[in-house]
Protein backbone atom coordinates (compact mmCIF):
# COMPACT_ATOMS: atom_id res chain seq x y z
CA UNK A 1 0.00 0.00 0.00
CA UNK A 2 2.74 2.46 0.74
CA UNK A 3 3.78 1.75 -3.16
CA UNK A 4 0.42 3.70 -4.38
CA UNK A 5 1.05 5.85 -1.51
CA UNK A 6 4.67 6.97 -3.04
CA UNK A 7 3.96 6.90 -6.67
CA UNK A 8 1.21 9.20 -5.84
CA UNK A 9 3.36 11.54 -4.62
CA UNK A 10 6.05 11.24 -6.69
CA UNK A 11 3.31 11.52 -10.00
CA UNK A 12 2.32 14.90 -8.07
CA UNK A 13 5.74 16.55 -7.87
CA UNK A 14 7.17 15.28 -10.64
CA UNK A 15 4.21 15.11 -13.37
CA UNK A 16 6.80 14.18 -16.52
CA UNK A 17 9.12 11.80 -15.22
CA UNK A 18 8.63 8.08 -16.21
CA UNK A 19 7.55 6.12 -12.82
CA UNK A 20 8.39 2.16 -12.71
CA UNK A 21 6.96 0.36 -9.75
CA UNK A 22 5.93 -2.72 -8.01
CA UNK A 23 2.67 -3.73 -8.68
CA UNK A 24 2.22 -5.55 -5.62
CA UNK A 25 0.86 -9.76 -5.08
CA UNK A 26 -2.52 -9.22 -6.73
CA UNK A 27 -4.40 -7.62 -9.72
CA UNK A 28 -5.76 -5.06 -7.61
CA UNK A 29 -2.63 -3.61 -5.91
CA UNK A 30 -1.21 -3.79 -9.74
CA UNK A 31 -4.12 -1.28 -10.84
CA UNK A 32 -4.05 1.09 -7.49
CA UNK A 33 -0.49 1.62 -8.31
CA UNK A 34 -1.51 2.01 -11.94
CA UNK A 35 -4.18 4.76 -11.04
CA UNK A 36 -1.49 6.32 -9.01
CA UNK A 37 0.33 7.28 -11.73
CA UNK A 38 2.85 4.47 -12.20
CA UNK A 39 3.89 4.06 -16.13
CA UNK A 40 5.52 0.49 -16.04
CA UNK A 41 4.61 -2.06 -13.41
CA UNK A 42 7.28 -4.87 -12.62
CA UNK A 43 5.33 -7.59 -11.27
CA UNK A 44 6.05 -9.08 -7.38
CA UNK A 45 7.25 -12.53 -7.93
CA UNK A 46 5.61 -15.48 -5.49
CA UNK A 47 7.16 -16.09 -2.28
CA UNK A 48 9.15 -19.12 -1.57
CA UNK A 49 6.51 -20.74 0.72
CA UNK A 50 3.55 -19.69 -1.90
CA UNK A 51 6.06 -21.94 -4.55
CA UNK A 52 6.39 -24.76 -2.14
CA UNK A 53 2.76 -25.11 -1.33
CA UNK A 54 1.98 -25.09 -5.28
CA UNK A 55 4.61 -27.84 -5.42
CA UNK A 56 3.18 -29.71 -2.47
CA UNK A 57 -0.29 -29.78 -3.62
CA UNK A 58 0.76 -31.33 -6.61
CA UNK A 59 2.54 -33.72 -5.23
CA UNK A 60 0.00 -34.83 -2.72
CA UNK A 61 -2.66 -35.16 -5.48
CA UNK A 62 -0.36 -37.03 -7.58
CA UNK A 63 0.10 -39.27 -4.67
CA UNK A 64 -4.03 -39.50 -3.93
CA UNK A 65 -4.15 -40.63 -7.48
CA UNK A 66 -1.18 -42.75 -7.69
CA UNK A 67 -2.58 -44.72 -4.85
CA UNK A 68 -6.34 -44.95 -6.36
CA UNK A 69 -4.74 -46.73 -9.02
CA UNK A 70 -3.03 -49.54 -6.36
CA UNK A 71 0.50 -48.11 -6.90
CA UNK A 72 3.04 -47.39 -4.47
CA UNK A 73 3.83 -43.87 -4.54
CA UNK A 74 7.90 -44.96 -3.72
Amino acid sequence: ARTVDIVGKLRAQYPDVPIIATGGPSDETILETIKAGANAITVTPPTSAVLVKIKMDKYRLMAEESCKGGKELI
